[in-house]
């Protein structure tokens, strides 16, 4: 019986294991943008929903501007990982652009409980709208987080003038390949590329799950989360210093903590 590590592929999410990747997808397709890739008959758009940590999007998105490529990062106003708004993130998502990589909204309708067309259009453009303004980028295009059934069935190639990566269009006429969760979900994404490929793929990746080293995905989370944890900490230990104030606990302690 194969090990969970075999099953689900753990080797592969590797920074080193990204690169591979991103060496094969170079020989087969030419990496699109999405609002003309209706317009092409081969491509491959290469997709980032940064659900949980910036600092990774950071790495892979150097990783792809040493290629030459220029990816898509979809980041979530509400994520419960991050704050988009720290002066650390807003210079992530600052550098991911100066490297060339286009920045886009990744939407979650449940935080709004969108239920219609109407009420997506217009929480779609408030967030597009809050993002251009404080991220000083052009938002174009969307995908949604943790999509619902309703979030599904919007099928319309754009809402609120941005490009729907659930489209009718993506969903029929384009492949997907996804590592949500840590693993992948449809194919193994080197297998798919190394057979040639589809004509028109679309590539979901989270930056979280690729690693310097080979982890479990429970423990790329927990990874994800302490490292957050971690900076929240230090802040708070410098703010104090700064200050030349005090962080008392029922007993002295070594202050460095």
């Amino acid at each position: 019986m194969p090990t969970n590590r075999e099953k689900y592929h753990f080797d592969d999410f590797t920074l080193e294991g990204y690169r591979e990747i991103l060496r094969v997808a170079l020989g087969t397709y030419g990496f699109a943008d999405y609002p003309n890739a209706k317009n092409l008959e081969q491509f491959v758009l290469w997709r980032h929903d940064v659900d949980m940590s910036p600092a990774s999007a950071v790495e892979t998105a150097l990783i792809e501007n040493s290629f030459g490529i220029r990816s898509h990062y979809f980041f979530l106003p509400h994520s419960e990982f991050y704050n988009l708004l720290e002066r650390e993130n807003l210079e992530r998502v600052q550098r991911i652009g100066d490297l060339g990589h286009s920045v886009q909204l990744h939407f979650d309708s449940g935080f709004y409980g969108v239920d219609s067309e109407e009420k997506l259009e217009r929480c779609l453009r408030l967030e597009a709208d809050f993002l251009n303004e404080v991220l000083g980028v052009r938002i174009e295009a969307f995908s949604f987080h943790n999509p619902s059934a309703f979030d599904l069935g919007c099928g319309a190639e754009r809402y609120a003038g941005l490009v729907n990566t659930y489209s009718d269009f993506f969903k029929r006429d384009v492949a997907y390949c996804s590592d949500s969760n840590g693993y992948w979900r449809h194919q193994r994404l080197r297998e798919l590329l190394e057979s040639g490929g589809p004509p028109r793929l679309q590539v979901l990746t989270h930056p979280e799950w690729w690693q310097p080293t080979v982890m479990s995905p429970r423990q790329r989370v927990d990874k994800a989360i302490d490292e957050r944890a971690a900076a929240t900490r230090h802040y708070y230990q410098q703010l104090l210093a700064d200050h030349g104030r005090k962080n008392i606990d029922w007993e002295d302690q070594d202050p460095a903590r």
